[in-house]
């Protein structure tokens, strides 16, 4: 999997995002943004790497919870199911905090069970950016990586990743997050090709000679599939 969000839709398909405390959350962010939404100053940008293309996923205390939900921050971007865990297994992603006289944090969550974020209860890794820490109001981007293989996870179980910005009062917390490649060995499902939003099919019943007929949706993409079970019958001749 390689995640640099450079995708026309945001989320990424296969990607999802939640806002347990309100707010609009995460959403794709171009390079060269100046001053940083929500902010009066600062550039947005991507790390320095071959992977990065001109996008990132960004996240402030604007996009959290306003006066209705409490000024919270839960802002939750969740990733497509992941599967091909082996003990070696990696992830690693690129992170950049900007605006050090307020506190913010972001987790990076593991699931064996589903996107819910109930579901998260893993911690793997928890990056806190402290009130005052650093000199510079607008540090580097940092890259970090994750042995996915120290959880006890048994090999081969699917997971699901997901990033949490969390900050309880954003009044007075919550800095400029700005995220961007995220990588791993492991797997994500193929995005589908087509988006039907119906399906057609051929099949002759004799008035007098009826018998069932059956068929299966199976889903194989990145995304979650609904349907109902509504069937609308034509008319016409048999060919073939």
């Amino acid at each position: 999997m390689l995640e640099s969000f450079e995708s026309s839709t945001f989320p990424p398909p296969g990607w999802t995002k939640k806002n347990l405390q309100g707010g609009s959350g995460w959403y794709q962010l171009p390079i060269g943004v100046m001053p940083l939404p929500g902010w009066g100053n600062g550039t947005s940008s991507v790390p320095a790497t071959a992977e990065a293309g001109s996008h990132n996923a960004y996240c402030s205390w604007t996009t959290g919870g306003g006066s209705s939900e409490g000024y919270h921050n839960d802002q939750w971007l969740i990733s497509p199911r992941l599967s091909g865990l082996t003990p070696s297994s990696t992830l690693s992603y690129w992170l950049r905090f900007c605006f050090t006289n307020f506190p913010d944090t972001v987790y990076v969550r593991i699931s064996t069970t589903g996107p819910d974020p109930a579901n998260f209860t893993i911690i793997a890794q928890t990056n806190v950016w402290a009130r005052s820490s650093g000199g510079s109001q607008f540090p580097p981007w940092f890259k970090r990586t994750i042995k996915l293989g120290d959880f006890g996870i048994p090999p081969g179980t699917p997971i699901w990743i997901a990033f949490q910005e969390y900050a309880w009062d954003n009044v007075h917390d919550g800095a400029a997050i700005q995220l961007d490649v995220i990588s791993s060995d492991l797997t994500a499902p193929p995005q589908p090709a087509t988006s039907p939003t119906s399906l057609t099919f051929d099949a002759y019943i004799d008035g007098t000679n009826a018998s069932d007929k059956t068929f299966s949706i199976q889903n194989i993409g990145c995304s979650g599939l609904s349907f109902s079970n509504r069937l609308t019958f034509g008319s016409g001749p048999p060919t073939g």
